[in-house]
This record gives C-alpha cells, structure tokens and sequence, in this order.
C-alpha cells in the first residue's frame, strides 16, 4: 500500500467517526428523541408506583391476616389456659370425693367411685 492509499483509509474511518458521532448528538438533542425518552420514563415511574401499590396492599393483607392469627392464637391460649383451671378444680373435687369416700368406708369394702352415684335403680 501507499502513502496516499493509506491516508485515504485514515481519512475514511474519521469522517465515518464523525458522521457517527453527530447523528448520535443530533438524536439526543431532537425533540422527538426526548419526548420518546420521557414517555419511556413515565410508563416506567408509573409501572414502578402499580407495583408498589400492590406490593402495599399485599404487606396490608399480610398484616391482617397476622393480626387475625394472633387474635386466635390468644382466644386459643385463653380457652387452654380455662380448660386447664377446669380440669385442675375437677382434680381437686375428685380428690374430695375420694377423701370422702375414704372417710365414709375406710376398709375400703365398698368399689370405688368413678363419678356421681347412679340412683336409677335405688327407690
């Protein structure tokens, strides 16, 4: 190759360097290319500001459904802890009877007694 050739080649890639570079800084600087630009980031800020609002609601229905567990899980813990004191007065009351019982016959001749005496047969 040639001088001559050569600087031909250089002189070819500046200009299809420059040529690049003012179509990209005319397309940023039409107003085409910025309303574009703006819709884009428009319809991304309201995409971004749906999904928040429903990742909201979602957090909302979260929490309620939270809250309603815990409002059951005190009711349950407050049945339990009822349950608990009824069954330690039926304790308490069995144990009575069967003091009683032991007082009453205390050879112990008679069978034990399970619960209330049944007086369906007795007249």
């Amino acid at each position: 190759m040639q001088t001559g050739q050569i600087v031909a080649i250089v002189v070819l890639v500046v200009l299809v360097a420059l040529v690049t570079a003012a179509v990209l800084l005319f397309r940023r600087r039409s107003t085409t290319y910025k309303r574009t630009t703006a819709a884009a980031h428009r319809r991304e800020a309201e995409q971004r500001a749906a999904e928040a609002q429903r990742l909201t609601a979602d957090a909302d229905r979260l929490r309620r459904e939270a809250d309603e567990r815990a409002a059951r899980a005190r009711a349950d813990a407050e049945a339990s802890r009822e349950l608990a004191e009824r069954a330690e007065q039926e304790r308490a009351a069995a144990e009575k009877a069967q003091q009683r019982a032991a007082k009453l016959d205390p050879h112990g001749a008679a069978a034990p007694v399970d619960g209330p005496p049944d007086h369906r047969g007795a007249r």
